[in-house]
């Protein structure tokens, strides 16, 4: 035996110890291994390491990113099953079929670090087609909003949703619900196949010292699971020590570089997610200062499907920080490696090494991050843009298709008047609620003064147009339905209003308009969804996107989404929307964190 045979044999003791252990995502979802099947599976390795057997599959010809010297080496990799088992072999070792990389550059398949796949609306089978010809083979995916939304339904909810996710082309780790839902349900979902952990809590609970965030967190870490990160709170205060002493994973919540050094600073590797501007407001800092790169993670959190389908994914987001001064291989290990260290699953994910599964993405150059083809677990599932036939799994979603009842076919126009909460002794100034989504420094929702004029409130604050918008519970408890009348900062609707109906993190309705008048139309319009996104003016419906699942999602194909939101946002824009962010994005992220506000119910 050469020597080069021999250090195979000594990678064995590494390789059988996950050789055949299941993925995670779907180690419940199938009978474990036995020691039998172990030992015969290893004995297999040791065969083709020896020569003495033909592995499944040899890519050759290839330039390997090695994470772990941050190098590049010219090789090969060999791969058995899922798993790659070998790096470089020799001659003597043979594969059933061989992959010619034509000089292209292997890198790790791209991971997104935290990412809510209902909130995209689209499921996660119509995400098939989206993630993985962008190069990512896998996701971390918190499901509180589906599973608030479903409410004691949400574990069943999330089975069949999330159904047929262990042959996706793309690996799918998910969180139970920390936030938004009873402990009861989020502690039965930690039991179910792809979940690996309690996902973000409720910051302002856990700091309160709720019973049930306790209860949550030492169930998790009971069993010796993951706690995803959602920290915001002041980065100088005490409390922020409480998240890494109980266990959190890592933060995405950063959203400022020096945000992200604090919470470095008390161990808590930061994701530096693709929205709200957090990605350009970051990493200058972390190039400009020379921040290791070794506890940074990429993900996006929320992102809207046309921008996927258009710019890309974990792709674009790479390409992007590469452009702001960040070395290539740096990059790559922040949307891989780096991911997978954190969430305890280097020895399965993240590097191209033997023992790890075969998640391989080629791309012609480093400094450009354009996948030409995606490998997952040893599968080519995509190549030059799109999924390779047979790699898309049809799911069918008719049993999750709801139906709901109106609720609002009571609702009067005063009951969405706006009364002041005070009155000047002169009638110059009014006191009232005032919603304003400065995402840099958090949402805010305060009493405001404003200026009046002949009994009539100026809608203006702080030299920036206001809106109405009132947040109304869709069915009333014990005869009375709690409302929300307030004025709204960002949005500078002139005529008509824009609207959504999302049952998470409960049965309320949004409505954001000019008058009055309009929110109650767009109001009572939208209660004829189950859920749904919706734009009208002049008495009618401009543009709908219909979400019959759970009030969250659509069945509908990306092309078929992209076209809905594009005609929400251009209906938008004709009545006076004019944020750079689509309404419906911008509006989701305000009704997502509805729970955070005392006077939501």
């Amino acid at each position: 035996m050469n020597s080069l045979a021999s250090s195979f044999r000594s990678l064995l003791v590494a390789i059988a110890s996950t050789m055949l252990a299941c993925d995670p995502a779907a180690l419940a979802a199938t009978d474990k291994p036995t020691v039998e099947s172990l030992k015969a599976e290893y004995k297999i390795v040791l065969d083709i390491i020896d020569g003495n057997a033909p592995a499944d599959l040899l890519i050759k010809n290839i330039k390997v990113v090695d994470v772990f010297t941050n190098g590049v080496y010219p090789g090969s990799l060999l791969i058995h099953g899922e798993k790659i088992i070998a790096v470089n072999p020799s001659e003597k070792i043979s594969a059933k079929a061989v992959f010619d990389g034509r000089g292209m550059y292997a890198i790790p398949g791209l991971i997104d670090a935290h990412f809510h796949i209902e909130s995209q609306m689209a499921t996660p089978a119509t995400m098939q087609s989206i993630l993985a010809p962008h190069g990512t083979t896998a996701v971390y995916a918190e499901t509180n909003d589906l599973v608030s939304a479903a409410q004691e339904d949400g574990v069943a909810a999330a089975k069949e949703v999330f159904k047929g996710y262990e042959r996706f082309p793309y690996r799918l780790y998910a969180f139970a619900p920390g936030k938004k839902v009873d402990a009861g349900i989020a502690i039965k979902l930690l039991d179910w196949a792809p979940v690996i952990g309690m996902g973000e809590l409720n910051h302002n609970l856990l700091l309160a010292g709720n019973e049930d965030e306790f209860l949550k967190l030492a169930t998790t870490n009971s069993r010796n699971m993951l706690i995803d990160g959602h920290v915001q709170t002041n980065r100088s205060s005490d409390q922020l020590n409480l998240f890494p002493a109980l266990g959190t994973s890592n933060n995405h919540n950063a959203l400022t570089y020096a945000d992200t050094v604090a919470d470095l600073r008390i161990g808590l590797p930061t994701v530096v997610r693709d929205m709200l501007g957090c990605l350009e407001r970051i990493i200058p800092g972390v190039v400009n200062n020379h921040l290791p790169t070794d506890n940074l993670l990429l993900g996006t959190d929320n992102i809207a499907v046309g921008t996927l389908v258009q710019s890309g994914h974990m792709d674009n987001i790479v390409q992007k920080v590469i452009g702001m001064g960040v070395n290539p291989i740096e990059a790559i290990k922040m949307a891989s490696y780096n991911v997978a260290r954190s969430f305890k699953m280097e020895d399965k994910l993240g590097s191209l090494t033997p023992g790890r599964f075969a998640d391989i993405v080629l791309i012609p150059r480093m400094d450009e991050i354009k996948p030409a083809y995606v490998f997952k677990g040893g599968k080519l599932v995509a190549e030059n843009g799109k999924l390779t036939s047979g790699s898309e799994i049809e799911v069918d979603y008719s049993g999750v298709i709801m139906s709901t009842k109106p609720g609002l076919g009571d609702l009067k126009r005063e009951e969405l008047e706006l009364k002041p909460i005070e009155v000047s002794p002169d009638g110059a100034r009014v006191k009232v609620f005032v919603w304003s989504q400065s995402f840099a420094d958090g949402d805010g929702f305060a009493e405001q003064w404003l200026n009046a004029k002949d009994g009539k409130i100026i809608p203006e604050f702080n030299g920036q147009k206001l809106s109405r918008i009132s947040v109304i519970e869709r069915y009333a408890k014990h005869g009375k339905r709690n409302i929300l009348n307030a004025y709204i900062v960002g949005y500078n609707i002139k005529s008509g209003a824009i609207g959504m109906n999302m049952a998470a993190p409960s049965q309320h309705i949004g409505v954001i308009g000019s008058s009055v008048d309009d929110l109650l139309f767009e109001a009572k319009e939208l209660d004829k969804h189950t859920g749904a996104f919706m734009t009208t003016g002049s008495g009618e419906v401009k543009a709908v996107l219909d979400l019959p699942i759970y009030s969250m999602m659509t069945p509908l194909p990306a092309s078929e989404i992209i076209k809905a939101q594009s005609q929400l946002a251009a209906s938008g824009t004709s009545i006076g929307y004019d944020d750079g962010m689509p309404w419906f994005r911008k509006m989701s992220y305000l009704f997502f964190s509805l729970d955070r506000y005392g006077k939501i119910h």
